[in-house]
């Protein structure tokens, strides 16, 4: 016969006693998820204070374009192109040009009283101009002196008395010739200012 073995499957004693720790246990995929959804919200968050700060920016330019729309007109361009022209082409008369107004004022200033000049012409050459005049003074001291007062102007170059001689009425007649620097006529002032004393 069969013999019957009155055992239990579940065993009646622990095989081994295992001590629970007291405190708290991390799990490092539970971290690992807990960074990653903060990260995620923080995320989240400064994608919309971003998307709200740009569509608040566009609305302020969109503004702004329709309040400034008549400035950007067909019209408005045309009419500042033209005006773009008319300052380019003046400055182009303006960079050209020479003012001989000072020059006259110069020789005004400091031509003697006592001498005269009684003919006087400008001709223009290359990058300067130049100026001759005939005039009359009563002594060769007086022009000797007028020579040195002409002199001492720095825009004043190659500064020429010729022909002197004297005329039936005891004047002594003479030629001026002297040059100026066109670019001395057009950026700064020529005038007696330009002295050297």
């Amino acid at each position: 016969m069969v013999e019957i073995i009155n055992t239990s499957f579940i065993p009646k004693q622990a095989l081994s006693k295992k001590k629970k720790k007291k405190g708290f246990k991390i799990n490092v995929f539970f971290l690992i998820s807990l960074v990653i959804f903060l990260s995620t919200i923080i995320g989240a968050v400064g994608v919309t204070l971003w998307k709200m700060d740009i569509e608040k920016t566009n609305e302020e330019f969109t503004k702004q374009l329709t309040e400034n729309r008549d400035d950007y007109s067909i019209d408005s361009i045309k009419k500042f192109s033209d005006l773009n022209k008319r300052i380019q082409a003046g400055n182009i008369l303006l960079n050209n040009h020479y003012n001989v107004l000072p020059i006259f004022r110069f020789l005004e200033a400091e031509t003697q009283t006592n001498i005269v000049l009684t003919e006087l012409n400008l001709e223009e050459r290359d990058s300067v101009l130049a100026i001759t005049a005939q005039g009359l003074a009563p002594a060769l001291s007086d022009l000797y002196l007028q020579s040195k007062s002409y002199g001492k102007n720095q825009n004043i170059k190659n500064l020429v008395m010729s022909n002197i001689s004297r005329t039936q009425d005891g004047l002594v007649s003479f030629d001026l010739e002297f040059e100026v620097d066109k670019k001395d006529l057009s950026i700064r002032e020529f005038s007696s200012s330009g002295n050297n004393n």
